[in-house]
């Protein structure tokens, strides 16, 4: 309310540039104030995702919890400010790709890390599920040397009983060698 009776006082001493430019101003105040409500959102917003994120992370014991839950703040509070820049009618198209590729960058390695450094876990698994399919537990089977009679098949691995006592073969074994199933389970005869 104040600029407008400014506005009129600048017009009646006739300084018409300066009351244009009052003019922009008040019209350019709601985009003003709309921006700085998407900001604050988002801070909001990324506050209480990277707070839920890092509980749910110490829910299940991750040591990387704490990351996880400013990576989350940080990111909501990027594309929040994105967002209130862009509606104040600049062009955030490069500032918008620049986030992209740099979000698609740091999630694709840390994909590709995870792939590579769980890769013997993922194929055991794989292994295993296939294993349920072929053997049962009372078998007696033999591989790479290791003879006995199959406890149990976990989800990565096989416990035999041996002669030596309990051996447990990891399932991606079964997969990769010859395995000979020297007898069946009695339910199976």
């Amino acid at each position: 309310m104040l600029l407008f009776f400014i506005a009129a006082a600048v017009e009646s001493l006739g300084l018409p540039g300066l009351a244009d430019w009052i003019n922009q101003l008040i019209q350019f105040l709601p985009r003003l104030v709309v921006s700085g409500l998407i900001l604050v959102a988002g801070y909001l917003l990324g506050t209480l995702g990277g707070d839920f994120m890092r509980t749910a992370a110490l829910a299940r014991g991750l040591d990387s919890a704490e990351a996880l839950g400013l990576m989350t703040r940080g990111l909501a509070v990027t594309f929040a400010a994105i967002l209130g820049i862009g509606h104040l009618g600049l062009d955030v198209g490069l500032l918008a790709n620049l986030v992209t590729i740099a979000a698609a960058a740091i999630l694709g390695g840390l994909g590709l890390g995870f792939g590579i450094g769980a890769r013997d876990q993922v194929s055991n698994i794989l292994a295993s599920h296939q294993l349920r399919k072929l053997y049962r537990v009372g078998q007696q089977v033999r591989i790479d040397g290791t003879e006995g009679e199959i406890l149990e098949i976990t989800s990565t691995a096989v416990v035999l009983d041996t002669a030596e006592g309990r051996a447990l073969v990891p399932a991606r074994l079964f997969n990769d060698s010859v395995s000979l199933l020297k007898q069946r389970a009695d339910s199976d005869v």
